[in-house]
């Protein structure tokens, strides 16, 4: 038991960091909203072969919730992850699909050593976010994990 717990404690320390770095690296870089490409054109997103719904652009959610990224992170990197669980469920009651969501509550669940529940966020990630720059990071992350138990 204990073996696993600092497994899981340290994979969750790396991902934080990781995806802390990678995101204010982005910043920097001035990037904005982004279409996310992982989104079929017909299916769960309410397109059809004739009318493919439009592209949706990342923060769709985080705004209608009222959910600001930059907060999510903060209260994070202050270990105040039961704020940033709060928070980030309130974007994903929007849209329980959000890539940027998905992933920054898997790490928070991670930090707090809910294994379990982690994982299951970053299996959420990993089935509707394939294009997404991340996704072998996560992926990785998560067979770590289910190896571990």
């Amino acid at each position: 038991m204990f073996k696993e717990r600092h497994v899981v404690h340290f994979w969750a320390y790396r991902t934080i960091d990781a995806f802390c770095a990678a995101l204010s690296e982005e910043e920097e870089n001035g990037a904005g909203a982004k279409v996310d490409a992982a989104e079929p054109a017909s299916g769960r997103r309410g397109g059809d072969d004739d009318h493919p719904a439009p592209p949706r652009m990342r923060g769709d959610a985080w705004k209608s919730a009222g959910v600001d990224l930059d907060w999510v992170k903060t209260l994070i990197k202050e270990k105040e992850f039961q704020g940033a669980v709060t928070q980030l469920e309130k974007v994903l009651e929007k849209d329980p699909h959000d890539c940027e969501a998905l992933v920054w509550m898997g790490a928070a669940q991670a930090y707090t050593q809910n294994s379990l529940v982690a994982a299951r966020y970053y299996r959420r990630f990993v089935n509707s976010c394939p294009a997404d720059k991340r996704f072998k990071a996560v992926r990785n992350i998560l067979e770590a994990v289910e190896k571990a138990r």
